[in-house]
């Protein structure tokens, strides 16, 4: 026996039952909306990362970019449910020599942080900070925007 190939004729103007005979038009540009971002001189970091046993939060970008260094003292702040770590003289902390910050127990506690959760790393070099937001935090910041972008009051 012979293959043989044998071609389709599909008759003129032929389409499937489940598909429109031409593709939806664009929105008009005007309809669209504009992001209108300010440059700056260094935009900030965002990444995730997982909180270990000892409250560890590793992220090696975020600190190269902020250039925090071994012995850095670092102040950590709690603002809700965020920590936040600025380098200042005064802090209590004081930068690894590995590419992590700690957060203490009773902030952890404080901030419902535990082993295993994934945070929202935030480092912003202009302000030589680094933000670690919860899962709550930024539940919280989602929903607040959200909510703005839809123009609608916030309950």
């Amino acid at each position: 026996m012979t293959d043989r190939i044998v071609g389709l004729s599909l008759p003129t103007g032929y389409r499937p039952p489940d598909q429109p005979s031409s593709p939806p038009a664009a929105p008009p540009l005007s309809a669209l909306a504009v992001l209108n971002v300010a440059p700056t001189q260094q935009a900030p970091y965002f990444a995730t990362a997982r909180i270990d046993a000892s409250g560890r939060v590793q992220n090696r970008d975020a600190v190269d970019l902020l250039g925090w260094l071994r012995g850095d003292a670092l102040l950590v702040t709690v603002l809700g449910t965020s920590v936040v770590f600025q380098r200042r003289p005064e802090g209590a902390l004081a930068m690894t020599a590995k590419p992590y910050v700690v957060i203490p127990a009773p902030v952890r506690a404080r901030c419902f942080l535990r082993a295993g959760v994934r945070v929202l790393v935030a480092a912003d070099p202009a302000q030589d900070v680094l933000v670690v937001h919860s899962p709550a935090s930024v539940g919280q910041m989602l929903r607040h925007f959200h909510t703005q972008l839809a123009g609608g009051d916030q309950r």
